[in-house]
């Protein structure tokens, strides 16, 4: 399951999650199939995931979420859906940063901002 989410297989996903397969299921270093999913851009699995009752908030490696890894990795549209979803923006990584600060340190100041204003209930440019 993790790597189909991770390789944006959402044909495979789908039949793992209808076969029964844990959308939760993590691997040896504690990522899940939805943080593989966000952390490469793959907004529909990252659906698929959710809807299919995947943790938005787990924690994998280094303590990051999907949202931390979709954030730091520049992926918009996934950010977008995990905040519309509930994702803590708030929880913090393994070096004690949230995603808001990972996507400013990898050059991504409009999602930072993104993230940081959608506490306040706003999105600047909606």
């Amino acid at each position: 399951m993790i790597l189909a989410a991770h390789s944006g297989r959402a044909d495979v996903v789908a039949k793992l999650l209808a076969a029964g397969a844990d959308p939760d299921y993590a691997a040896g270093n504690g990522d899940t199939p939805l943080i593989a999913a966000a952390s490469r851009g793959h907004a529909d699995v990252t659906k698929q995931l959710l809807e299919a009752g995947a943790s938005i908030d787990r924690l994998g490696s280094h303590r990051r979420t999907a949202l931390m890894a979709a954030a730091s990795a520049g992926h918009q549209d996934v950010v977008d859906s995990l905040l519309a979803a509930g994702a803590n923006r708030r929880l913090r990584s393994e070096s004690g940063v949230n995603a808001a600060q990972l996507a400013k340190a990898a050059g991504h100041a409009e999602i930072a901002e993104r993230i940081e204003s959608h506490s306040a209930g706003w999105l600047p440019w909606k």
